[in-house]
């Protein structure tokens, strides 16, 4: 998403209508960002120590929820990378996402603002830590399905040692009797010829000429043999002495038909597993960026108080400038709070063009938070 900050004005030498008239001549003039005001309930103040307290466990609760918004943007990102990107087709309380940051608004039916705001931070990150804890749930479902199908699929296409042989083998050259047994053996093809000479001597009891060649691929061919059930641990031990791979099968009359079947089952609940993931990322997405966005308008207030102190007088924005322009919007914020610190803003900048990042923040006459989404 593009750039925005989340910003505080001071109000207390200029009247809040001519900061934000300010704003918007100057950016009606020369277009360096977007800039629309926060309508924000009075939060209930409590002691110093309730804001110094509230100041910390806000910056340590902010990083959570980031963290937990970025891990679900990942997940989504799998899915639907612009989705995640641009938060394309994320609804936020109602809205889309890029029409709920330009206009947002405190929810108050969901979180009163009359109750403290430690209370109140808690419930928002509480609401954060269970999304993620669903969202763990979820995706460890999914890649459980998704490896159990990769599983099976492996066995399908595979090398012969690991290959599934029920879709390999015809049902018609396994003998299972009471006496008699088949086994499937992998030979490496540079020792084909000595296989085909000596297996019916690798023990007794070998019925002569059983041996079929089922498949070969680059490196191996897969060869099945029927001998006595007596001899079948006796066979099994000298043929890997002679470098033969004898596989673990058991004949099951219809096995293949019922992998496949298996196959094509798990890969419809994948399906479904993905489109309910994908479908459940983009409102849960919705529900942690509207639980940071109030954690960040939390965090502005407490710092505006400490910043400028009581009574409350500052304003909210969101500021969202334009690429190759955050200095002048900087420049612009500057000048709405007074016209003597503009001009040294520049100096306080320097050349450096992220002026959300290359600011020394308590240097400005304002506070400004990225939104880092």
């Amino acid at each position: 998403m593009s750039e925005r900050w989340l910003v505080s004005l001071p109000t207390r030498e200029r009247s809040e209508e001519d900061v934000w008239r300010t704003l918007h001549v100057q950016n009606h003039e020369q277009e360096h960002a977007q800039c629309h005001p926060v309508d924000v309930p009075p939060l209930p103040v409590g002691t110093l120590d309730d804001l110094f307290g509230a100041s910390d466990q806000l910056l340590k609760t902010c990083v959570s929820v980031e963290a937990a918004l970025n891990r679900l943007k990942r997940v989504l990102g799998d899915f639907d990378p612009r989705a995640a990107e641009s938060m394309a087709h994320v609804d936020v309380e109602g809205t889309r996402a890029e029409t709920y940051l330009q206009h947002f608004a405190w929810n108050e039916a969901k979180y009163p603002s009359h109750k403290p705001i430690r209370e109140t931070v808690e419930a928002l990150h509480g609401l954060a830590m269970d999304t993620e804890d669903v969202l763990k749930t979820r995706s460890n479902e999914y890649m459980q399905c998704k490896g159990q199908l990769a599983g099976l699929l492996r066995k399908q296409t595979g090398s012969l040692a690991v290959r599934e042989l029920s879709s390999l083998v015809p049902d018609d050259w396994v003998c299972e009797s009471e006496h008699l047994t088949t086994l499937a053996v992998v030979v490496p093809r540079s020792d084909e010829n000595e296989w085909m000479k000596s297996y019916e001597t690798i023990t007794e009891l070998v019925v002569p000429r059983s041996a079929k060649k089922v498949i070969e691929d680059q490196e191996s061919c897969l060869y099945t043999v029927t001998l006595f059930r007596k001899v079948e641990e006796t066979f099994k031990r000298k043929a890997r002495g002679e470098g033969y791979h004898v596989r673990d099968y058991t004949f099951e009359p219809n096995a293949s038909h019922e992998s496949k079947d298996r196959i094509a089952e798990l890969q419809c609940t994948l399906n479904e597993k993905e489109a309910a993931l994908e479908e459940w990322c983009r409102l849960a997405l919705g529900e942690v960026l509207s639980v940071y966005m109030h954690l960040l308008v939390v965090q502005l207030f407490v710092e505006s108080i400490l910043r400028y102190g009581l009574p409350p007088s500052f304003t909210f924005g969101i500021v969202q400038p334009r690429k190759k322009h955050e200095l002048q919007a900087q420049s612009v914020l500057a000048k709405a709070c007074s016209n003597s610190t503009a001009k040294s803003l520049k100096s306080l900048i320097g050349k450096d063009s992220n002026a959300a990042s290359g600011v020394d923040k308590m240097s400005l006459p304002y506070i400004l938070l990225p939104l880092k989404l």
